[in-house]
């Protein structure tokens, strides 16, 4: 009976909130309860012993009478987070609030049996579980606590499966559940608890964050449009509107980048994963529809001259340019599935690496000695890898599990871009560069609807070179191997020459040792075994934490024959080598 009364509520409120006016930032139109949109969504916190979210969902079901109502089996990384969704029901979407079988289809879906094209209203809570083991990565899992709520939409929000289509749809989004005394709230759709109506494809939508609780949300301006910056309170003390103006700056030297300043709303969180640890510390992001998610260790300092700061000015670099390279320039369908997802990360990925580099230089942020130190970290972490062979079809069946198979499509498609901007300089006599070739890639997207796989990606390579180095650049990207970067560079001047330097290295067989639950492969003499981990040891759980530089902090839990359990923290470095390297031309 309360998950009726719950669902009656939520249907009055999506009601009542789509006849009224979708404050600025929002996109797409207004409806009345005549012109239902196609999808509502509000979203409640619930006090109590064990927090929990209410997601209401309300929908016009399918013709043929059964409805499914799914969650992603992965995304980003993260495979077990239908285990959050509890007591999900459904009604009839009428006055009558008539009950509908709804049955299990699977871990992560759920089939709606109902009339012949009946809107249907779902209901379910989000109870983070199983929170006790850390994942590989960011971790993107849904918090739900007594101050802070982030969601991001693939692993919340349960989404129909005839409604799944490039097609756009309308869809209400209500989040006043989530105004609480003290709390700010804000969306990829816009500040505050809505409600408000966006029209967008599917994926776009669910590509998605929603973050309410007891921080600060603060506002800038670039030029015409408004950026929001949510800040929890707990574990950052640095200055929140430096921080804020330092969001400004990038977002807004990205934008004139691209002379693309279209999005009149853009949301940047900043919330806590863990602490600081000795030796190392978490940071992490993803970009998202109208936003970017940070993930970052309580206690990072953004001071002049703390080694945070560079970090994290990559980091929103980085995640901002998502929304043109990866985003607006996407690849096309032939490789879009999750599964095959990591094929083109040398580009969306890679590129992304090289211009978030550029942009940091050319804003100002950055000197030629960080330009040159980043670029030959990526570099040196490269040639270090001892993935470096590795075909581009192994980062599809390992990205999501091996961190130095992860690692490789960042690095091939940022020493890629470098090789590519140098070419088409030389070749052009400077009259164009890489800048030139993103630029077309851009236009191409917005004019003419062209999402470019790897083979239509690298055909724009040759057109801006020639098929001899086009071909080398597709065989770099298909089989791995030495990284064909130049002897120099020209903005900024660099010179090719040697470091000594160390990389990540775990220790240990990572993938055989997830595989089969006891550590396997530990190399003698490594940071690993210094630290006392054994092969033979049942693994609990293992992590990598670390900052640009790569990860560089391990932790491993891991249980004994009696069945008592300890954590093992240790430096994941290799032994100093020598490397190729970067360095400012005198």
């Amino acid at each position: 009976m309360a998950a009726i009364l719950e669902a009656i509520r939520v249907l009055l409120v999506a009601l009542i909130g789509a006849i009224v006016q979708a404050s600025a930032g929002s996109s797409g139109t207004v409806h009345t309860p005549g012109d239902l949109p196609d999808l509502s969504y509000s979203i409640a916190y619930e006090d109590g012993e064990l927090p929990a979210l209410s997601v209401g969902l309300s929908f016009k079901g399918d013709e043929d009478g059964s409805t499914t109502i799914s969650l992603p089996e992965q995304w980003g990384g993260i495979a077990d987070h239908a285990a959050d969704v509890a007591s999900i029901t459904a009604i009839a979407d009428s006055p009558e609030a008539t009950p509908i079988r709804i049955v299990a289809d699977g871990p992560r879906a759920w089939r709606v049996e109902h009339a012949p094209g009946q809107r249907v209203r779902c209901s379910y809570f989000i109870r983070p579980v199983g929170r006790d083991k850390p994942v590989l990565g960011n971790d993107y899992r849904s918090t739900v606590s007594p101050d802070l709520v982030q969601i991001i939409g693939h692993l919340a929000l349960a989404y129909p499966e005839h409604l799944r289509s490039p097609d756009p749809r309308t869809i209400l989004v209500d989040l006043s559940g989530l105004d609480r005394p003290d709390w700010a709230v804000a969306s990829s759709f816009g500040p505050g608890p809505g409600p408000r109506t966006v029209r967008m494809p599917g994926d776009k939508f669910l590509h998605s964050t929603i973050v309410a609780g007891r921080g600060r949300l603060i506002e800038r301006t670039v030029g015409a449009n408004r950026v929001g910056v949510y800040v929890h309170h707990d574990g950052f003390d640095f200055d929140h509107d430096r921080f804020a103006d330092l969001c400004q700056r990038i977002i807004a030297t990205e934008r004139d980048f691209f002379a693309d300043h279209t999005d009149p709303w853009f949301l940047v969180t900043m919330v806590p994963r863990g602490s600081i640890a000795s030796g190392g510390y978490s940071l992490g992001g993803t970009g998202l529809t109208n936003a970017f998610a940070l993930f970052c260790s309580a206690g990072i300092s953004l001071d002049p001259g703390s080694h945070h700061l560079a970090p994290i000015e990559r980091l929103l670099a980085h995640e901002y340019m998502h929304t043109w390279i990866g985003g607006k320039i996407s690849p096309s369908s032939e490789q879009a599935s999750v599964v095959d997802e990591p094929l083109h990360y040398w580009f969306t990925e890679g590129f992304t690496d090289f211009f978030a580099r550029r942009v940091l230089h050319s804003a100002g942020l950055w000197s030629d000695e960080q330009y040159a130190r980043d670029l030959s970290d990526s570099l040196g972490r490269y040639e270090q890898s001892p993935e470096i062979a590795a075909p581009n079809a192994r980062i599809a069946e390992a990205f999501w599990t091996d961190p130095n198979v992860r690692e490789l499509p960042y690095r091939r498609g940022d020493l890629l871009a470098l090789a590519l901007d140098e070419e088409i300089r030389a070749r052009s006599g400077g009259e164009r560069s890489l800048d030139t070739f993103l630029r077309d890639l851009l236009v191409r997207a917005v004019e003419n609807g062209e999402h470019p796989g790897n083979e239509a990606l690298f055909a724009r390579v040759e057109a801006f070179t020639d098929p001899g180095f086009a071909d080398r650049m597709r065989e770099f990207v298909e089989s791995g191997g030495p990284a064909p970067v130049p002897d120099r560079t020209t903005v900024p001047a660099l010179e090719l020459t040697t470091r000594t330097m160390r990389s990540t290295d775990p220790g240990f067989d990572v993938e055989a040792t997830r595989e089969s639950k006891i550590v396997t492969g530990v190399i003698p003499g490594s940071g690993a075994a210094r630290a006392g981990l054994t092969d033979g040891m049942a693994m609990v759980s293992f992590r990598m934490d670390g900052g640009s530089g790569g990860p560089s902090q391990a932790v491993a839990v891991v249980r004994d024959s009696g069945g008592e359990e300890r954590t093992i923290t240790y430096d994941a470095v290799s032994p100093p080598r020598v490397t190729r390297a970067f360095a400012p031309i005198r």
